[in-house]
């Protein structure tokens, strides 16, 4: 069992302890409670502006209890009737080419990172054979700490700079001081991109993934849909699902 597995099954025999049941937190009910807090705070109508799964929250609460909504704006859609992981590595393959693409047609960047995209795939398989240890001072704790740079850990970084405004920016200069043997850059960039605690709801949020979407694919289905994508990328990268490598072991 990973480490993150063990705080899973700490995490589910806690809330079960204390009389939780974690198959009454899906999208199901969290579109039931949506729907009862407009109600609660008297408004006679309103707008919902959904996220990512917020999105797919949203569509399920138009859907389910659509009285009261005047309006909904989706950003990054996940449609109810989609499988989110099966959708991972191919969303990403086309965020890599978006990035590259913009980086060649822009003068200043291609002129400094010509063989960004290259020098991209090749990291990630040459880390995946080889990863590197950098030592770099976490931002949150002042603390020297060892990042190691594996091939996943590079394909994922690349995909979650997307996630934030002004954090994509930087990724070609990043790829490149990683290719030229040092990888400190990429190093804080992971270092910084450990949540503190409270951030997210991992009960619920596994509660909904693992009831709506990992029952219904598989690592062997992830790595399918990534190979078709990323021909070019290891298959021990592309058997983990990004931003959730361990989503299906901690399911189970």
């Amino acid at each position: 069992m990973s480490n993150s597995g063990a705080a899973v099954r700490a995490c589910r025999d806690r809330i079960v302890a204390e009389g939780w049941d974690p198959a009454d937190f899906n999208s199901t009910e969290n579109a039931t409670d949506v729907a009862d807090l407009r109600v609660a705070l008297g408004i006679e109508s309103w707008n919902l502006y959904g996220v990512s799964y917020g999105t797919d929250l949203a569509l399920q609460t138009l859907r389910d209890h659509p009285e009261g909504i005047r309006s909904v704006v989706l950003d990054s859609v996940v449609p109810p009737q989609d499988n989110l992981f099966d959708h991972f590595w191919p969303s990403a393959a086309h965020g890599f080419q978006v990035l590259f693409d913009d980086c060649a047609a822009d003068t200043a960047c291609n002129a400094a990172y010509p063989n960004v995209r290259t020098a991209f795939a090749t990291l990630v398989n040459e880390l995946t054979e080889q990863p590197r240890s950098v030592t770099v001072r976490a931002p949150s704790t002042g603390q020297d700490v060892q990042v190691v740079i594996d091939g996943y850990k590079l394909a994922n970084l690349v995909l979650t700079s997307s996630l934030s405004p002004g954090s994509i920016a930087p990724i070609p200069a990043l790829i490149d001081n990683l290719a030229n043997g040092d990888g400190t850059q990429a190093a804080t960039r992971l270092a910084a991109g450990v949540p503190p605690p409270g951030v997210t709801g991992y009960g619920l949020a596994l509660g909904v993934f693992c009831s709506e979407q990992t029952p219904f694919s598989s690592t062997e289905d992830v790595h399918v849909e990534g190979r078709k994508a990323l021909p070019g990328f290891p298959d021990a990268v592309l058997s983990f699902p990004p931003q959730a490598p361990w989503i299906f072991s901690d399911c189970q």
